[in-house]
């Protein structure tokens, strides 16, 4: 995802990292030549939903809570758009399933992606192509946008193993100052 604010903002962002599990989310902004930006965390689930924010321009961050989830699971819906913050809260192959039973998105060939022979699958009414593992029915492409406005989203999926979980935890560096949330400042 690239921003278009100008290269002495400090908000100038080449790329982003997103590491997702259950209702757990961790998204890293990066400047075009690796630098970080911003750490955003956000957990739906758990003793204490909330989010944190480490912003690296001026050495700042935020914790802000969220109101406790609801238990169970969203009942999936047929719609023209994928939500891609979080991911489906059912999972990507029940969401996925789901849209090609009710004609929201058709399966449209197979592509070899990054070493899979994927299904590629569009929508009927957005600019969006998804293409999936056969074997898993998980995400390994997404193209979403018209024309020159389109952008690419590469899957990768780990074992959730306690390596790999503690990638979702945002680590505020010594030193920062803690400031109110956003929603909290004048």
């Amino acid at each position: 995802m690239a921003s278009k604010a100008g290269t002495s903002s400090p908000w100038s962002v080449g790329y982003t990292l997103r590491w997702m599990y259950q209702n757990t989310l961790k998204m890293s902004a990066f400047t075009a030549s690796g630098r970080r930006v911003f750490d955003l965390g956000i957990a739906l689930e758990g003793q204490a939903p909330g989010s944190v924010m480490a912003i690296y321009g001026n050495s700042t961050y935020w914790r802000a809570s969220l109101p406790a989830a609801s238990g169970g699971t969203r009942p999936i819906t047929c719609s023209p758009s994928i939500v891609l913050s979080g991911g489906p809260g059912n999972g990507w192959p029940a969401f996925i399933r789901s849209q090609l039973s009710c004609g929201e998105y058709r399966v449209a060939g197979r592509q070899w992606i990054d070493g899979i022979d994927a299904i590629k699958i569009t929508g009927n009414e957005s600019h969006l192509t998804l293409w999936v593992s056969p074997a898993t029915y998980l995400p390994v492409r997404l193209v979403a946008g018209p024309g020159t406005a389109q952008r690419q989203t590469d899957f990768s999926w780990l074992a959730p193993t306690p390596a790999n979980l503690a990638a979702l935890n945002v680590t505020v560096p010594a030193g920062f100052q803690q400031v109110a949330p956003p929603s909290q400042q004048g």
